[in-house]
């Protein structure tokens, strides 16, 4: 019902001059996800920016306008995520530059831009500008990440029917009916997300940055595939249609195939260990869904890479 759609309004009208940044920055930061944040004007006296949301069932769908303003996604920030939410928005009037995998992509009037929380990003407003954003769970897309990651950073044409679908759910999940099912909101969202991305994925890819895309398409087939005590670089190429060599090349200069395996293991199990919906599993059936068979092997290497056992971790 109604009461479980959370609607809240973030605006700095009513907020006292000096506070009217702060309070922007902590706001978004707490509603999508981490970022630094600072004028691009170079002001913070008199900075405006309103926006409503509304979240259902694990979707999120807001709307508003916003001065100039650059927020940065770091790297530390992208590395803290798990590539589970995928963020739609919808350039309006103002323009908005994104800066990410070593390239810079102008964003005007009903452009799309599809991007998910794990890569970091620079979004630069260099004038008052509107737009409608729409976060959605990945995992509850029927297109992979290896589809939607060549989409992502790249200004994406909607036509005008798209835009009016897209900003009629936002009109819909920002002033809903006293009987409106937030699960079937939720799933509404969903829906709306996946007619967007099925359309814009016909669209020729952009080829710049392959290197980081590829290297970010691996992930995410390790990330499928965590669980999977036979997960090993071949498997990764397997999936991906290349051979190990040209893989093993993606990753030349960075932490090697097997060394990502290590890592995204060892972050999945710090995630279950710390998850309350977890606490009851015992530590053997952490490290299955983790990938590791053994028992006392995965302890060995959790201990290795985080200076503590499984056990004194979840403690």
């Amino acid at each position: 019902m109604t009461k479980d759609v959370s609607l809240r309004r973030v605006s700095t009208t009513n907020m006292p001059v000096a506070e009217r940044f702060g309070y922007w920055e902590h706001s978004i930061s707490s509603l999508l996800q981490p970022v630094h944040m600072q004028p691009a004007d170079g002001r913070t006296a008199d900075f405006r920016a309103e926006v409503v949301t509304a979240t259902a069932e694990g979707s999120t769908i807001a709307s508003g306008v916003i001065d100039p303003v650059r927020s940065e996604v770091t790297a530390a920030h992208a590395r803290d995520q798990d590539a589970h939410s995928l963020l739609l928005t919808l350039q309006g009037v103002g323009g908005l530059s994104v800066e990410a995998r070593g390239g810079c992509s102008e964003f005007t009037n009903q452009t799309l831009l599809v991007q998910s929380d794990d890569e970091p990003t620079v979004h630069t407003h260099l004038s008052r500008s509107s737009k409608i954003l729409l976060a959605v769970s990945a995992g509850e897309l029927s297109l992979p990440m290896s589809t939607l990651r060549p989409l992502m950073f790249r200004p994406l044409r909607l036509d005008p029917a798209m835009c009016a679908m897209l900003a009629g759910a936002a009109r819909t999940a920002q002033h809903p009916t006293p009987d409106l099912d937030a699960a079937g909101l939720g799933a509404y969202l969903h829906g709306v997300a996946e007619v967007l991305l099925r359309t814009v994925s016909g669209q020729q890819p952009d080829h710049r940055g392959t290197v980081v895309l590829r290297r970010q398409q691996a992930r995410d087939v390790i990330r499928a595939r965590i669980n999977d005590a036979e997960l090993c670089t071949g498997t990764v190429a397997g999936e991906l249609g290349m051979s190990v060599r040209r893989l093993q090349q993606i990753f030349e200069g960075e932490a090697s195939v097997a060394q990502q395996i290590r890592e995204l293991r060892i972050d999945h199990a710090r995630r279950l260990l710390r998850d309350p919906m977890t606490e009851s599993q015992s530590i053997g059936s952490i490290a299955a869904l983790c990938g590791y068979g053994d028992h006392a092997h995965f302890s060995r290497v959790f201990r290795q890479a985080t200076g503590m056992t499984p056990r004194d971790f979840r403690c």
